[in-house]
């Protein structure tokens, strides 16, 4: 009967240790998932397009801190030409970005709500893809 006992006591060991292994081993799976999805963002930024006749498109802007952007076309990002769907971005550094339209004279809105990229612990590799949606 102790014989028996042993092997129950060890299966149950083995067992247990198993299991304990397969959680850890799920853990780091989930964690070396969640370090790759750090390095890869997309930052989506989705409106309905502008109806006015004069409209002549879109500057999307990017600041280092909320709130500190330079505006105009030698500061924007990048420009979006009235008409276009979708634009993407790649490589762009975390940040805060906001978009304004612009018309045929220059004038240009107020900017948009703010949008902020999050900031992994380690930037370092990371690259960020920004795609505009323009809903027509």
């Amino acid at each position: 009967m102790k014989n028996f006992l042993n092997k129950r006591v060890d299966l149950a060991y083995i067992v247990i240790s198993l299991f304990v292994t397969l959680i850890v081993v799920l853990i780091y799976c989930k964690a070396s998932d969640a370090q790759e999805v750090k390095k890869v963002q997309n930052l989506t930024f989705v409106w309905d397009a502008n109806t006015e006749k004069d409209l002549d498109g879109y500057r999307l802007y990017r600041s280092d801190t909320s709130g500190g952007y330079q505006f105009g076309k030698t500061f924007a990002l990048a420009t979006i030409g009235a008409g276009t769907e979708t634009v993407v971005i790649d490589n762009v550094k975390p940040g805060y970005f906001v978009l304004t339209a612009f018309d045929k004279h220059g004038n240009e809105s107020g900017p948009s709500e703010e949008a902020e990229s999050l900031s992994p612990v380690d930037p370092s590799g990371l690259s960020i893809t920004v795609i505009i949606e323009v809903n027509s």
